[in-house]
């Protein structure tokens, strides 16, 4: 058994004008665990590692010398609402590799803290992390955790999940269902790839309980609230690409990318792009391609909004939906009971190898579709039977990309041009709990007369196009619709669509 040795690192910098200080953490040991803290005699669950403790308070910034390290873990640091505390990367990338240890970057107990790769503008995620342990997750968010914020993160390597927020089951846990909810975690602009497992894992799978001493006694993992997962990007993991489960309310999921998920599950069924389970929320803007199994899997209890996503070659189903437990079984667990059923308008699935979507929600009052576009697949919409209730209108179904009027469907860009017929297609959203919402990029809906059927909303975008201002003013180009974007002096406003032509510019000064 090694011993824990204690470093006290000095206050390295002050913010000018500001009681917040900038902690430059430099010569850091690189063979072995590095826990830093603010405690001055921290109880640690091991006994291994170096300790380098921090006088870190709220608003402080620590920031990590570039370089290549065994193990990175943050304890107990914890800022407030107003003042968190921030991790960030030195003028250059930080690397942690770890071959025997059941993390590489772990928040452990940590509370109104962001951990951000966005310190040297060279590279886009500047925390570069990896483990090779089978069963290792390479981003840990454990114990007494919340109000935490992971950004620019890119995880390479994981012996099971690239990104893991949750606390695992224990006989009489602290961490159990009922004596503790995580809430308020943030993760977006990550990257994770080449998973053994998910490449992110958030939220316990096992909603319905384990029988972790395999006694017959049943203990639950505890729930998550507030969840927003957006922006980040997951290519050939070996699970799903993000899988999100007892989040009891408030996730928001919207703008990741997912690609090559499940290529090598550890279960038969461990191969879909995104699992929602028992997580209640929206599901906005997703583009999942060529996942393994389902696009997007969702067992819950029907209170999801699955909106704008787009699902490309799915092996099964484009979406498959389904509800696990009945009001009375959920509520015996502790849970909410059956919702209003499911949401779904405006999706695009293509090449599906079976339905587009596959809705076996039979206990939930109405699934709601609308708006809807299904590319080839065995079928647009198959249900379990005809106990499972729909609400559809404006669903188009086209046998191949080529009718549909597609900007170019062999690169994948499933855009309407301007004279497809989807274009103003769509029907109204209005009544819908959260509606109107955006489109898969951010568009506000509705452009034009009526909204577009599929995920994507057509806009009058202009061809690249270059203008000086003679006094460097701000010039800016508008649509026919209306949306516009700014450039200053010489500029250029790069068109998505260059088949468009512009409709007019014009310069809001006494320039014109």
């Amino acid at each position: 058994m090694r011993y824990v040795i204690v470093v006290v690192m000095a206050l390295m910098a002050h913010v000018s004008g500001l009681s917040a200080a900038i902690h430059d953490l430099t010569n850091l040991p690189t063979n072995t665990m590095v826990v830093i803290t603010s405690d001055t005699n921290p109880s640690l669950p091991w006994t291994y590692g170096t300790v380098v403790t921090v006088p870190a308070q709220a608003g402080d910034t620590l920031r990590i010398a570039p370089g290549t390290y065994h193990q990175l873990v943050f304890w107990n640091l914890r800022g407030t609402a107003a003042q968190p505390i921030r991790v960030v990367n030195g003028n250059g990338r930080v690397t942690v590799r770890s071959s025997t240890g059941w993390g590489a970057v772990v928040l452990y107990n940590c509370r109104h803290l962001r951990l951000t790769g966005t310190g040297s503008a060279a590279h886009e995620y500047g925390f570069l992390a990896g483990t090779t342990r089978n069963g290792a997750h390479t981003v840990q968010v454990l114990g007494d955790a919340g109000q935490l914020e992971i950004d620019h993160v890119e995880v390479d390597s994981a012996g099971f999940a690239g990104f893991n927020v949750k606390n695992e089951t224990k006989p009489g846990g602290v961490y159990n269902r009922g004596s503790y909810v995580m809430r308020d975690i943030n993760l977006h602009h990550n990257f994770a790839h080449d998973t053994s497992g998910e490449g992110f894992y958030l939220g316990h799978t096992f909603y319905n309980g384990i029988d972790t001493n395999k006694d017959g006694t049943i203990e639950y993992p505890h729930y998550i609230e507030n969840l927003t997962v957006e922006y980040n990007r997951t290519l050939r993991t070996g699970a799903e690409g993000i899988q999100v489960g007892s989040t009891r309310s408030g996730l928001v999921m919207r703008f990741n990318r997912v690609e090559q998920a499940g290529i090598a599950p550890f279960d038969s069924f461990q191969n879909n792009g995104i699992q929602v389970g028992m997580s209640a929320g929206l599901v906005l803007g997703n583009v999942v391609s060529d996942a393994a199994g389902n696009g997007i899997i969702v067992l819950g209890q029907g209170d999801n909004r699955l909106i704008a996503n787009v699902v490309v070659r799915a092996g099964s189903n484009g979406f498959f939906v389904d509800e696990r437990l009945s009001s009375a079984e959920s509520i015996a667990r502790g849970g909410a009971p059956v919702g209003p059923g499911w949401t779904l308008c405006n999706n695009t699935v293509v090449d599906s190898g079976e339905a587009g979507m596959r809705l076996y929600g039979d206990l939930v009052p109405v699934n709601v579709l609308r708006n809807n576009l299904f590319i080839g697949g065995t079928s647009a919409v198959s249900l379990l039977s005809q106990a499972v209730t729909i609400d559809e209108t404006a669903t188009v179904h086209h046998a191949s990309a080529a009718v549909a009027g597609f900007v170019n469907a062999a690169s994948d860009d499933y855009r309407p041009r301007a004279d497809s017929s989807l274009v103003d297609a769509g029907v109204g959203l209005g009544g819908l709990t959260g509606a109107p919402w955006s489109d898969a990029v951010g568009t506000a809906r509705p452009v034009g007369g009526a909204i577009d059927v599929g995920a994507y909303e057509r806009l009058n975008v202009k061809r690249v196009v270059r203008m000086t201002s003679p006094s460097g003013a701000a010039w800016e180009h508008r649509s026919g619709y209306g949306a516009s974007a700014v450039m200053t002096g010489n500029g250029s406003f790069v068109d998505l669509d260059p088949t468009v032509m512009h409709r007019f510019w014009y310069m809001p000064t006494s320039e014109n």
